[in-house]
């Protein structure tokens, strides 16, 4: 966040330069993305810079290489010191193709070099647990090229890279998302990334959910299916039918009425909850931030009519041009798969809802909005807070 001027401050109990120039590598690092301070917590944590060194919790490092962005956090449990997120696509790359001009992941190979540094200061206290994973593009990948990859990244980043099953992805990301929300409430977290969605289903405020399903539905693999905007929803849909059976047969017995007419496990109200790059950066499209401010996006709350507008109005390349011109935070690949996200993630609220409120006792093909009536809690937490917290209890 403050590049290599907190390590001063950590030393020193001292703040930093507000005239200073940020070293080259913060420029390139520092793209305004989901989950970045807002100007609330960084005020707070330079406040206690000012004060004092920093005491208690030891940092934490989680790293994430995501289908669509390499991802890193540095924190104390109390303040993020770094947050940095570089669209490097990998969901993307054909790992299968031995004639391409680059490696298989050589952009997140290179992002990851460049947190090597971030993860070696010893200012008070310094990093002592670190953790990165790899998700649905990692696992996707033929052997030969994952572990080449993995070896690689291993060099680059001075950790190895653990690739994450889709239960273990989701359970990660249902204890980050879900740890700002009041407890006891069930809850069914959507959690949409490049190339898979893990739908998680539990009882907000506690860290473990009661199932997650995955499947390979995501932005990347969205867009890449469906050709053209107008295939955006149908190719969604299309992954939903095919891949969602068993999470479909799962909300609906969470729906379902219990014994002797008495509520089933999950009866009641079901809280929609969503997080992952689309729908975070939806939500500061739509509340058109000039600035990205995790204050205003993190437990916002946003429509499914809302997202297909945005999938509508990002449809062509010179509308996703005119929209980077207006939002600084939004870069090119973000803007690119941003539409397809959109669509995918209406797809997905609208499928769950079905099989939650439909006939005859909860579940089924009923055309209602269910419960949430088609409105998802916004969270700007996620797997890399879901990580830190297991590393912060000293898993």
């Amino acid at each position: 966040m403050w590049g290599q001027e907190w390590e001063a401050a950590l030393k020193n109990g001292a703040q930093p330069d507000a005239g200073s120039k940020s070293p080259p590598w913060e420029e390139a690092l520092a793209t305004p993305h989901p989950a970045s301070a807002s100007r609330a917590e960084a005020e707070q944590w330079a406040a206690a810079l000012g004060s004092s060194h920093l005491s208690g919790p030891h940092l934490v490092a989680a790293i994430e290489c995501g289908s669509h962005s390499t991802r890193l956090l540095i924190t104390d449990g109390r303040h993020d010191l770094e947050r940095i997120t570089i669209d490097t696509c990998l969901g993307s790359a054909d790992a299968s193709d031995s004639t391409a001009p680059a490696p298989f992941g050589a952009e997140t190979l290179a992002a990851l070099a460049s947190f090597a540094p971030l993860l070696r200061r010893t200012g008070g206290g310094g990093v002592e647990r670190v953790r990165a994973v790899g998700t649905a593009a990692l696992r996707a990948a033929p052997p030969a090229a994952a572990g080449g990859f993995l070896a690689a990244a291993r060099e680059a980043l001075g950790h190895p890279v653990e690739v994450l099953s889709g239960q273990e992805e989701g359970a990660l990301a249902f204890a980050g998302a879900t740890s700002s929300l009041d407890p006891g409430q069930p809850c069914l977290l959507i959690d949409l990334g490049g190339r898979s969605t893990e739908l998680c289903y539990g009882l907000a405020g506690t860290q473990q959910p009661e199932w997650v399903a995955s499947m390979p539905l995501g932005c990347l693999s969205v867009q890449r299916a469906a050709g053209d905007p107008s295939g955006w929803t149908s190719a969604a849909e299309a992954a939903l039918r095919l891949h969602g059976g068993a999470a479909a047969a799962r909300l609906r017995a969470a729906a379902a009425p219990g014994p002797a007419g008495g509520p089933g496990t999950g009866a009641g109200r079901l809280l929609l909850v969503a997080t992952g790059g689309t729908v975070t950066s939806a939500e500061a499209l739509a509340l058109r931030l000039p600035r990205y401010e995790h204050a205003r996006v993190h437990m916002a709350r946003l429509g499914v009519a809302q997202l297909l507008a945005i999938a509508e109005e990002l449809a062509d390349k010179e509308a996703q041009a005119r929209a980077m011109g207006a939002l600084p935070w939004l870069t090119p690949e973000r803007a690119a798969s941003l539409g397809p996200g959109c669509a995918a993630l209406a797809a997905a609220a609208l499928w769950v809802e079905r099989q939650w409120d439909g006939p005859e006792g909860g579940g089924g093909e009923g055309g209602g909005s269910g419960d949430a009536g088609g409105v998802l809690v916004v969270s700007d937490r996620d797997l890399l807070d879901g990580l830190a917290l297991q590393l912060l209890e000293g898993g």
